[in-house]
């Protein structure tokens, strides 16, 4: 199992700004079964702009699983966010690795999310075959390397001929999308926590709270 690291991101800001979110996600039910149990979280979907940049154009959707909380009187929502980069969160969250963590339920909701480019979120950027390497020619870094750069320009070059805006899939627009899943849920307070590979997305989210709330460094 992958090492976990918590993040804490909680923030606090005008309550009426909090009250309600600016846009209601679309919600419908999931079955997921655990060693003993059947538990229906909901399934979530939102959009955001494809390139920060340009809010004012092309749009994708964001995928989220929540398992609601069991307690009468819950913290902040704990958000978690899969490794790789390409792992689908909702995946992971719905198979029998995740079961250990839905005892956080008593503390908070449990969301988790399918980052831009995976999982259910649209676009999903699987490539459109799998890399493979000859069985029968010789290895060595160098040709490997060579072969596998050839097949990740071949894919980037499918999605862009696609309408695909590649420079808009980073670390940078995976910390936005999860401040708008904030906004969509209407509530700023969130606890992450994340594979080791995805720490530099909770690193952003928190580096833009600095700046945006002005807090020293």
């Amino acid at each position: 199992m992958s090492l976990l690291v918590a993040l804490a991101l909680l923030f606090s800001f005008n309550p009426r700004a909090l009250s309600q979110p600016l846009v209601q996600p679309k919600l419908e039910t999931r079955l997921v079964h655990t060693f003993t149990d059947e538990i229906k979280p909901e399934l979530g979907r939102f959009s955001v702009p494809e390139n920060y940049r340009e809010p004012s154009r092309k749009r994708i959707d964001l995928a989220f699983i929540r398992f609601r909380t069991t307690a009468s009187n819950p913290g902040a929502p704990i958000l978690f966010l899969a490794g790789g980069p390409g792992t689908s969160g909702i995946d992971y969250a719905s198979g029998p690795r995740f079961e250990p963590f839905l005892v956080l339920r008593q503390f908070g909701d449990i969301i988790a999310l399918d980052q831009r480019g995976t999982g259910l979120s649209k676009p999903n950027l699987n490539c459109p075959r799998k890399f493979s390497y000859p069985t029968d020619r010789s290895a060595n870094r160098k040709t490997f390397v060579r072969a596998y750069q050839k097949f990740a320009g071949s894919c980037a070059q499918y999605w862009r001929r696609k309408g695909v805006d590649l420079s808009a899939y980073n670390t940078e627009t995976s910390a936005d999308d999860v401040k708008e899943l904030s906004k969509n849920l209407g509530d700023w307070r969130l606890l992450s926590w994340a594979s080791l590979r995805v720490v530099y997305a909770g690193d952003s989210v928190l580096s833009d709270l600095y700046r945006a709330l002005r807090l020293p460094p």
